[in-house]
């Protein structure tokens, strides 16, 4: 390198400079950057060639967000140093300035791209001319203006500079600019030359020619780009015809809009080439294809990817498959219903045999991707098939071998499915020797996130603590977070395995497994029998420079206990929330939102330093810091949080909206967004986001917190674990009192010892003699459901279990009695209030694959509380319930009179699902709400049941007065034979009982208000002509649309053009709406048209306005008033909802024939949303439908009859 040849002999402070911006930029210190400026300015060229690639892996590393900001001061000299005499520092330099452009083009100097292009027009070097195509192209990229004139056309001569590091730079470098700024390439011959060097040279242009065709599909149409490329895909010679069906694969993949049915099929054809290179390069093309259009993936795509399974040739095979993965990601329900999940199953289950570890290992990851997607297809087979996997991984190879894939893919399905896990499983992956223990243990701590009972037993959990013992890391640290999320719901079982030396030892290591910090703070949470040792084993942790340090400080805020050193861990978190380093500050945010959740006091503090996170130049800190604000319940930082509304991260903006909404009271969704009830029961879960518990009590309207009767059900929603020993504490000890059942005795027992609880349930079968088999299968599975409910605040809890010596279940005790013993003693409010929480129980159980299928009276236990404030009421025997893939025994595990239809005549319906449970809720409900049963159940069995199938109850409000209507129509929705005209989910009913049970509420907050005391709840002393204020707060929640839509038709109905939608307040709209279909009587009868015509159009309003407004309005009533109707132009065109004038038969029969169309398209939609499942959507489209068949029915008899 010229006249010096020999690196400098660098100082410690230069070689700790080059090595912090080559390794952690963010440690860069001021110092640094005046080091790196006197090292591009050093007489060696080997100096200056340091410094450069140095900036270069500072201004983009691999592990961190573009931070060139931070060498702001040293662009001026990197640019100087394109007109370096050593080439090597030109190009340098150009690589430099390439890697900025691509973080900010505003940090080019000026000079730059003048200096750039003329290196690629006239310096002798290759890699200058080579670096500089390539930083001209990322300029371009990031800021055309900046590029010099005459650049796109210098690029394009580049194509054929005879180097091919040039003409490979150059290529991507047009490509890019094409598609930042397609206009560049007006009057130059880039895209023809670009696919010429297609033809001629190796260099890849196909990439190049898609980025031009995401921007301007129509330049590369013009050249007949694709078409020139399928053609080639037919070659005489395969290299042409690889090359052209990659090509295919990198254009589609770009320019998606450019695919076409002739490519598929051109590419489809090449799975069948004699080449076997064509064959994978066409399969690896067709999961491309189904990545970048998901709309192509029909039977022509997918029918050759399956054949290739088939194929002689391993990479056929391998390829074939993960292209059919490629599918499934980008489509799963196209993929089903094209090819059928089943089928796909079996033959990737078949490949795990497959000759190829290669070929294995993709079929276990497909397995995988199709279990993530559609868990229903796992099973304890498919389980034991991949533990049986054994191949290695081939030598010289990277990456997972096929045994490791297998692993992974089990513990994957075993968190989806936790269910099917058996204890062979578990020992398998405990068991297994070789080089794949990190993807073993893995596995491990997914199941046990799926089901941490799993690996609770004494013997598992000593053989997750010898792994901490390992030399390995990535052995260490996924066994101790498996121990940590075991010792989390499990505390006493991992003590009892008498690890905990053990886990403490793993902590004395220079890199203590942060997992076993974890375990160990979940060890000390709520005992302080052994909270002292945890403290004094964690406490030196803090003194540590790295992330173990937050995590010990936030353990140690967790725990109870007077020895615990709150200030220096304070100033740990603070430390690791100050630090430069991205996932250090990540890790001390979440810890803060840990102990934000059940200590906010101790680390509100910290409260500023969260914020200062908020500006934080690493997108993951700053989602960070707006999620630890909300667990903070920092309302007074809404505006600091507001800023990042406008991020340029769309995961930031997305979680500041989210915690905008968290901590802002007007901004926080209304209940007709959201599942959310002031004071009503609320689980977990309900919705896709997370239902918030922080509504405060002054923003409602009644009753205030102090006065409220409803109880706090988090209290007391995690019941502890207790560890028992079922021959000492059970089966030895004297029962309180005994139940008995038809298969099982509940014994309620006190304990001996200090507990956290005292007296408990426990449920014992009974047997006469030994344990059968089927006996002990339907204990565990019982178990096992209800272990996975039992956090839920409605479900009675579960203790403990076992199955020695006999199979035993430990519940929480129930102290107030079934709700059979209190039928008849609630007050309205009081019933719908437990009405929902019971309703949400069930929701629950069906969120985590469980119905419940014997839902009653005698299952619905209380929890007394203290006076003035309700029982708390949780669901119990989960004994009968299913999973939700098992829809088998449906005439098994019932009781008569609270069965469903299905249950009584199961041949008469489809299989058990959430519907049958809605309909058993709808009989509990009743009987809560009124005291009778709705089907009569004083009769026997038979008659109870004949009244099931074929009768329809009394409404609930005219069994008792004080109900309100409303109730009516939920219930008879509820106890509808027919599960198809039922609510499709138990939470549709829970939200339905909601509105019913907030009506009541805030007329009992009226009546107080003005000083009724009548004792009535329902509602008749608030009646705006005969409708409550419940009718007001519930229309208030009604979008705009369909308020705007009723408006509208009122200001029809008065004649009164002037009146805007926008101007009618809601409390107007609904005293006008109401009052005037109350009269319609004396309407016109055209105005009676339009009105229920509106109504009946609107399927939001109609579901809850529909019933009330049509009851007694009789499809005769509604002709004759349309009978005796002025045919008049706008009168017809508000009728029938038309845009267009209707002034003749002939319109009205062209009108029909578009309703006709609308209906066939809404059939459709109905359709393709029933497959995919969507929550609710398909039984709105569905009664949608319903609607306007009855509006085309209607229209198509008034047509006929004026024929």
């Amino acid at each position: 390198m010229g006249e010096q040849d020999a690196s400098p002999s660098y100082t410690d402070a230069e070689r700790a400079a080059l090595e912090r911006a080559d390794g952690d930029p963010t440690e860069l210190s001021d110092d640094d950057v005046a080091i790196l400026q006197g090292l591009l300015e050093h007489e060696n060229p080997h100096a200056r060639v340091d410094a450069l690639d140095a900036i270069k892996s500072c201004v983009y590393g691999i592990d961190y967000e573009p931070i060139p900001n931070r060498l702001e001061s040293l662009y001026p000299t990197v640019a100087r140093c394109l007109n370096d005499d050593e080439a090597d520092v030109r190009a340098g330099a150009a690589i430099a300035l390439d890697f900025v452009a691509r973080c900010d083009a505003d940090y080019i100097p000026p000079s730059a791209p003048a200096t750039l292009l003329n290196i690629l027009k006239r310096d002798d070097e290759t890699s200058a001319r080579s670096t500089a195509a390539a930083a001209l192209g990322s300029i371009g990229a990031a800021d055309p203006n900046r590029l010099p004139e005459g650049t796109v056309q210098s690029l394009v001569y580049a194509l054929d500079d005879g180097e091919w590091q040039v003409e490979d730079s150059a290529a991507p470098a047009l490509g890019r600019i094409g598609e930042t700024a397609p206009a560049r390439l007006e009057g130059t011959e880039a895209v023809a030359r670009l696919l010429e060097n297609h033809d001629t040279t190796s260099v890849d242009t196909a990439s190049p020619l898609g980025w031009i065709g995401s921007a301007d599909p129509d330049r590369l149409a013009q050249h007949d780009v694709v078409e020139r490329l399928v053609e080639q895909a037919d070659a005489d010679t395969y290299r042409r015809r690889v090359d052209a069906v990659d090509s295919l694969g990198n254009v589609v993949e770009e320019a998606p809009t450019l695919l076409s049915d002739a490519v598929v099929e051109a590419v489809a054809r090449a799975t069948n080439d004699e080449e076997s290179l064509v064959r994978w390069k066409a399969a690896r093309v067709l999961g491309q294809f189904a990545r970048a259009a998901p709309d192509s993936i029909e039977s022509d795509l997918l029918d050759p990817l399956v054949d290739l399974f088939a194929d002689d040739e391993a990479s056929c095979r391998e390829w074939a498959i993960s292209a059919v993965e490629r599918a499934i990601e980008a489509d799963p329900e196209r993929v089903a219903a094209v090819h059928g999940i089943e089928a796909l199953v079996g033959e990737l289950r078949t490949l795990l045999h497959d000759s190829s570890p290669k070929v294995q290992k993709a079929a276990a990851a497909a397995l995988g991707t199709v279990g993530g997607a559609y868990p229903d297809y796992i099973d304890t087979s498919l389980l034991d098939a991949l533990l049986a996997v054994e191949s290695e991984r081939p030598a010289g190879l990277s990456g997972l071998s096929a045994r490791a894939q297998a692993y992974t893919t089990v513990g994957t399905l075993g968190r989806e499915r936790p269910s099917d896990v058996e204890d062979r499983h578990i020992d398998a992956l405990l068991d297994a020797e070789g080089a794949d223990a990190s993807s073993r243990l893995s596995a491990v701590k997914w199941i046990a996130d799926g089901s941490p009972r799993l690996l609770a037993d004494a013997g598992y959990v000593e053989r997750l603590a010898a792994s901490l013992d390992a030399e390995e890391a990535n052995v260490r640290n996924p066994a101790a977070r498996a121990l940590a999320t075991v010792a989390q719901d499990h505390p006493n079982r991992v003590v009892r395995a008498g690890v905990t030396d053990a886990i403490r030892n793993s902590l004395r290591e220079t890199d203590p497994p942060l997992g076993a910090v974890r375990t160990l703070g979940n060890l000390g949470v709520g005992r302080r029998d052994r909270v002292d040792e945890v403290v004094d084993a964690l406490d030196p942790l803090l003194d540590h420079d790295t992330d173990v340090a937050a995590v010990a400080a936030a353990e140690l805020l967790r725990l109870e206990a007077e020895t615990v050193p709150a200030s220096a861990a304070l100033d740990a978190l603070q430390a690791a929330l100050r630090s430069g380093r991205r996932w250090m500050r990540v890790i001390a945010l979440g810890d803060v939102a840990e102990v934000a959740e059940t200590h906010p006091e101790r680390v509100a503090p910290l409260t500023d330093d969260v914020v200062a996170a908020l500006d934080s130049e690493f997108a993951e800190v700053r989602e960070a810091a707006c999620e630890t604000l909300v667990a903070l319940d920092a309302t007074h930082t809404i505006e600091d949080v507001q800023a990042l509304t406008d991020d340029d991260a769309e995961s930031v903006r997305t979680t500041a909206e989210d915690a905008m909404a968290a901590l802002s009271d007007e901004l926080k969704p209304n209940r007709a967004d959201s599942a959310e009830v002031p004071d009503a029961p609320v689980a977990d879960g309900d919705t896709a986001a997370s239902e918030s518990r922080t509504s405060s009590s002054a923003d409602r309207d009644t009753p205030s917190d102090a006065d409220s009767p409803i109880p706090d059900v988090d209290a007391d929603a995690t019941v502890p674990n207790l560890d028992l020993d079922a021959q000492r504490d059970l089966l030895t000890l004297e029962p309180v009192e005994t139940h008995g059942g038809a298969a099982a005795d509940v014994r309620i027992v006190d304990l001996d010892g200090e507990r956290d609880v005292d007296r408990v349930a426990a449920k014992l079968p009974r047997t006469a003699g030994s344990v059968t088999d089927d006996l002990l299968e339907r204990f565990v599975q019982e178990a096992r459901n209800w272990e996975e409910l039992a956090e839920h605040p409605h479900v009675v809890g579960l203790h403990d279990w076992g199955t020695e010596p006999v199979p035993w279940l430990v519940l929480e005790y129930m102290d107030g009695g079934t709700l059979a013993a209190r039928l008849e003693t609630f007050d309205v409010a009081q019933a719908l209030w437990t009405a929902v929480a019971i309703a949400r129980a069930v929701w629950h159980g069906h969120r985590h694959g469980t119905h419940h299928r014997d839902l009653k009276p005698q299952n619905v236990l209380f929890r007394e509380t203290p006076e003035d404030v309700w029982d708390v009421p949780k669901v119990a025997d989960w004994g009968s319930a299913r999973r939700h893939a098992d829809r088998t025994s449906p005439s098994a595990g019932y009781t008569p009179e609270y069965a469903a239809p299905e249950q009584i005549q199961p041949s008469e319906y489809d299989a058990l699902d959430e519907r049958t449970d809605v309909f058993q809720l709808g009989v509990v409900c009743y009987e809560l709400c009124t005291g009778e049963h709705p089907f009569n159940a004083d009769g026997p069995p038979a008659a109870v049941m004949m009244a099931i199938i074929s009768g329809e109850p009394e409404p609930a409000s005219e069994v008792r007065e004080t109900l309100p209507a409303e109730l009516d129509d939920v219930l008879r929705r509820a106890l509808a034979t027919n599960p198809s005209d039922r609510y499709e989910t138990a939470l549709d009913l829970a939200r339905d009982l909601e509105d019913v049970y907030e009506t009541v509420r805030a007329s009992v907050a009226e009546r107080d208000a003005n000083g009724t005391t009548d004792g009535t709840t329902d509602g008749s002393s608030d009646a705006i002509d005969g409708y409550t204020t419940g009718d007001v707060q519930r229309y208030s929640r009604e979008s705009d649309r369909e308020i705007n839509l009723f408006a509208s038709a009122l200001a029809t109905i008065e004649q009164n053009e002037d009146v805007e939608p926008a101007t009618v307040s809601r409390s107007e709209l609904l005293r006008t709406g109401w009052q005037l279909i109350r009269r319609l009587a004396v309407l016109e009868p055209w105005e009676r048209a339009v009105i229920i015509d509106v109504t009946i159009a609107n399927d939001d309003v109609t579901t809850r306005y529909g019933p009330r407004v049509l009851r007694g309005i009789d499809m005769e009533t509604w002709h004759s008033w349309v009978d005796t109707a002025d045919f008049s132009s706008r009168r017809w065109s508000d009728l029938f909802q038309s845009d267009d004038e209707i002034e003749s038969l002939d319109d009205l029969d062209r009108y029909v024939t578009d309703l006709d169309q609308d209906l066939a398209d809404l059939e459709t939609l109905a359709e393709t949303e029933s497959r995919r499942e969507s929550d609710g959507r398909f039984s709105r489209l569905r009664r949608k439908i319903e609607l306007e068949r009855k509006h085309l029915s209607f229209v198509r008899e008034y047509v006929s009859e004026n024929r």
